[in-house]
């Protein structure tokens, strides 16, 4: 059984036990940041039908920055056209 309170280092604190093998297995799969960020927010306008304005506010960021990252991750707004009448 291990010592929860054993003094000795952890051997997840040494920069010198990672080797590139054992770094990417722990990454593998594991988005990037940009990614994240990318995903959260097109959920984020999705749930608030594209108003920009809640979909910022929701985020934290201004309506400026917001804009700024629809353009740079290439985000389109959805055309929702209105039921037709069937007769």
């Amino acid at each position: 059984m291990t010592d929860l309170h054993s003094t000795a280092p952890s051997p997840f604190l040494t920069e010198s036990r990672l080797e590139a093998p054992a770094e990417e297995k722990l990454v593998a799969n594991v988005p990037t940041l940009e990614e994240l960020e990318r995903v959260h927010i097109r959920y984020v306008l999705e749930r608030v039908r594209w108003h920009q304005g809640r979909a910022a506010a929701v985020l934290g960021i201004s309506s400026k920055t917001l804009y700024r990252k629809i353009r740079q991750y290439g985000f389109k707004r959805p055309h929702v056209t209105a039921p037709t009448e069937s007769r």
